[in-house]
């Protein structure tokens, strides 16, 4: 069964978490490794391992947005 799988419902974001008029989720942006924009101040980004953003591949795309906080 796929819930989460890219492209699927259950890889949208849980309702009231995107900012009002946000695009749905690119998966093949998201999962080239590029973050998307979905609002002035709002990006989503593809992490596929937990852990920090520390010395990855997106450290340095984030920092270029000017993002300073990850929720």
């Amino acid at each position: 069964m796929r819930i989460a799988a890219p492209g699927t419902p259950g890889s949208e974001p849980a309702g009231g978490l995107l900012p009002e008029g946000a695009p749905g989720l690119g998966s093949e942006l998201l999962l080239s490794g590029r973050p998307q924009r979905l609002g002035p101040y709002d990006h989503a980004t593809f992490k596929p391992r937990r852990g920090a953003f520390y010395r990855t591949s997106l450290e340095q795309p984030l920092r270029e947005l000017g993002v300073d906080a990850l929720i």
